[in-house]
């Protein structure tokens, strides 16, 4: 189910016993004001799915977790959530060549948002840029702390990835 409602607050009341024989997955997109809700059975409890909750300059906190290097976000269709590989290293530091995102073409987002740095010091070259054209994948490219904004926003209503450079 998903719903779309422009709202400054949700509450969600779960009373005891638990009325499902599994519990629900919340996940929360946020574009400025909440804006989108879905809500799945899952086997995992009520918890906010995963999502990128905060960036400064070398630190992304997702789902309360903090990563201090480079990231990829892959879609997780089997619980509609994310894998994040929290170790991404680049053929070459400041940009990202077709090599290093082989792995985000075989997992088959919409889209991928990259974030180019804190300063915006990372580069997409054309090679990169057709070979994920030619695989129907869109790309968005920005500094990483819109591009983190982008991605909570696009993540509730498509299957998005992010490859992220957390420093300059």
């Amino acid at each position: 189910m998903l719903w779309r409602k422009k709202a400054r607050a949700l509450l969600l009341k779960v009373e005891e016993p638990f009325p499902f024989e599994s519990r629900l997955e919340v996940s929360i997109a946020a574009s400025g004001l909440w804006d989108a809700l879905t809500i799945r059975q899952n086997q995992t409890g009520i918890r906010v799915a995963e999502m990128i909750e905060g960036y400064d300059y070398g630190v992304l906190r997702i789902d309360g977790k903090e990563y201090h290097s480079d990231v990829i976000i892959y879609p997780d269709s089997s619980l509609g959530g994310c894998r994040v590989d929290g170790s991404w290293w680049r053929k070459e530091g400041h940009r990202v060549d077709r090599a290093d995102v082989e792995n985000v073409v075989k997992a088959r987002p919409d889209v991928l948002v990259v974030g180019t740095g804190y300063y915006g010091c990372m580069e997409v070259p054309t090679e990169t840029k057709e070979l994920l054209k030619d695989a129907g994948i869109e790309l968005c490219i920005e500094p990483t702390l819109q591009a983190c904004d982008k991605y909570n926003q696009l993540k509730a209503v498509r299957k998005v990835a992010a490859a992220l450079h957390l420093t300059c």
